[in-house]
């Protein structure tokens, strides 16, 4: 689910958020393969709150529109 996708990938951070890198590596653990440029620009669209990283509300947005 992406829910355990978000938590297994913040909890080896802690911060509970996703940043660039991070979203980068949930998303190749979801299958998709993307590139630093690629994760920096999903992340914008995604970033209701312009801070840089994904919460998980965000990141599950972002999953559901890759379903």
């Amino acid at each position: 689910s992406q829910r355990g996708v978000f938590l297994t990938t913040t909890l080896l951070r802690g911060s509970g958020f996703l940043d660039y890198r991070e979203l980068r590596h949930a998303l190749r653990y979801l299958g998709v393969d993307i590139s630093v440029p690629g994760a920096i620009e999903v992340l914008r669209q995604y970033d209701d709150w312009p801070d840089g990283k994904l919460d998980l509300a965000e990141f599950s947005r972002l999953v559901e529109d890759l379903m």
